[in-house]
């Protein structure tokens, strides 16, 4: 038995063209959810550099502070 044909949902695509609409869909999402986690990926490299700048500049600081403290 052949493959059954359904009337495709999207009123203003033809029934032939159906499926095919539906695999670039999908592939549309996939691209989406990879872009995102990308966008996420370097949203948290980000935010590492931040955290050891962060700690870098109060090590830093702790330095000028001790130096002053001993040179006083």
């Amino acid at each position: 038995m052949g493959k059954r044909q359904v009337a495709c949902p999207y009123r203003s695509i033809s029934n032939e063209y159906c499926e095919e609409y539906e695999e670039i869909k999908e592939k549309l999402e996939l691209l989406d959810i990879i872009k995102n986690n990308s966008i996420i990926t370097e949203s948290n490299q980000i935010l590492e550099i931040n955290v050891e700048l962060s700690k870098y500049n109060q090590e830093k600081e702790i330095k000028k502070i001790k130096n002053y403290l001993k040179n006083k």
